[in-house]
């Protein structure tokens, strides 16, 4: 039986790489044939292919009619946006956003895409386009525009970490030779090679590829949430300038300075202080003179 998720996200990215981002259940039935010979809606609960869609790929809807046959679409894709099909059927408009697999359809669905993902020493390079969900892998001499943001292999301690999970879950009798495996330089050599002989090859195959999605999942939401980020910027701080006290000026020197003192000296004195103060007339007068 052939995997639901992996044939769900091979439609999904099919229809996604088409030029009107529509695609016949006919020409979308040729597309599984060719990754999955073997599948069969009725192996997964469904009646057919048009069930199968209903029940497993939310994102895919039925938009118009080609004949006897159904066109399917993807729900982020308005009408106005998308270019016209070929047989000029009216697209049904849908306001629902696409769901979040439509990157890991790429991981899953491009067997170059997974082997760079999943292979360290791979001598491809893997980018992620955020504004479209597309993966592809680039040549080392293929510089991708802006547009593309750089998604990092696997490392090799994260697949032995992987092993060191899966040591956890399999009979104990089995651990200690598993665990031994993992000391050498081309560990998974050995370690698959025991699984084999054990029967849990297939487990082994299973448990690898889940964890290798969740890690791939976590890094496309961690590039879409730096984007959202980087669109929204940083929260505007509005800027008050503080006042600064002005320091009086220390530059009042000799008769200048000599009469300020006198002045402040005069403000603090008490009435009785006044009427005992020996001040020249002449000064009196002349300030009345000065004041009218």
């Amino acid at each position: 039986m052939e995997d639901q998720t992996a044939v769900s996200n091979t439609i999904l990215r099919t229809i996604s790489e088409s030029r009107t981002k529509t695609l016949t259940g006919g020409q979308i039935r040729d597309a599984i044939k060719v990754s999955y010979p073997n599948f069969q809606p009725s192996d997964h609960g469904a009646r057919n292919l048009r069930d199968f869609i209903r029940i497993f790929i939310p994102p895919v809807v039925e938009e118009s009619r080609a004949g006897m046959d159904v066109v399917y679409g993807l729900r982020d894709v308005s009408p106005e946006t998308r270019a016209p099909s070929a047989d000029g059927a009216l697209p049904i408009e849908t306001h629902e956003s696409l769901d979040s697999s439509l990157p890991r359809s790429y991981l899953l669905g491009n067997l170059q895409v997974w082997k760079t993902f999943s292979n360290p020493g791979s001598p491809w390079k893997l980018f992620f386009q955020p504004s479209t969900g597309t993966v592809r892998s680039f040549a080392q001499n293929e510089t991708p525009d802006a547009s593309w943001i750089s998604v990092p292999s696997y490392s090799p301690e994260a697949f032995r970490q992987i092993a060191r999970s899966f040591i956890d879950t399999v009979p104990e009798p089995y651990r200690p030779v598993l665990t031994q495996t993992l000391t050498e330089r081309k560990w998974w050599l050995p370690f698959f090679e025991v699984l084999r002989n054990i029967g849990l090859k297939t487990s082994w195959i299973a448990f690898r590829r889940e964890r290798l999605v969740d890690e791939f999942d976590r890094i496309i939401a961690g590039i879409l949430e730096e984007q959202r980020n980087r669109a929204v910027g940083p929260p505007e701080t509005g800027h008050i300038p503080q006042e600064t006290s002005q320091p009086q000026s220390s530059t009042l020197t000799g008769d200048t300075l000599l009469r300020k003192l006198a002045v402040d000296a005069i403000a603090r004195m008490s009435e009785a202080e006044l009427r005992a103060l020996n001040i020249p007339l002449g000064y009196i007068v002349d300030s009345l003179i000065g004041n009218r």
